[in-house]
């Protein structure tokens, strides 16, 4: 597998957060009435990417929010994703955690420039290399907690709950 924590060092990865493929391709371009390509500013393309990324669901950014740059908490279709803007030497930004109950949590950065970043989110699965003594094992799992119980306290100095 590629991606996620790789544990004891062998080759054995926990899973990560998977993007969509939305991170390797250009911003889709918007539109005005009479179909004339308009340039979207940074907060623009914030949102852009937020509702592309979960387009599946229909879930976008809520206008006072975004318009206030304020921080907030969307509960729709499964999802509780938690968002916050925030700024540093390479321009805005808005971070946001996911979670559903049917897959990996997220934690992403997308950038006033259109970008998406990956950032370490919690994982939920073991894996276990098949041979895998009871001290291999031992090991994972303090691997395991520990990547968690850091990237919990991570979150929660940013102001994820």
């Amino acid at each position: 597998m590629d991606g996620g924590l790789d544990l004891l060092g062998q080759g054995v990865k926990q899973p990560g957060v998977r993007l969509p493929l939305l991170a390797a391709y250009p911003l889709q371009e918007s539109r005005n009435a009479e179909g004339q390509v308009v340039e979207l500013d940074g907060l623009e393309k914030i949102a852009a990417r937020f509702e592309e990324y979960f387009a599946s669901w229909g879930i976008g950014l809520p206008e006072a929010n975004r318009s206030m740059r304020s921080a907030g908490v969307i509960e729709q279709k499964g999802w509780q994703i938690q968002f916050l803007f925030g700024a540093d030497e390479h321009g805005e930004y808005l971070d946001f955690y996911a979670t559903h109950r049917m897959t990996d949590d997220r934690h992403c950065r997308l950038r006033s420039n259109g970008s998406v970043q990956e950032l370490e989110a919690a994982v939920d699965l073991i894996f276990y290399p098949a041979d895998a003594t009871d001290e291999q094992r031992s090991e994972a799992e303090r691997e395991f907690h520990d990547y968690n119980e850091r990237v919990y306290r991570e979150l929660e100095e940013k102001g994820f709950s």
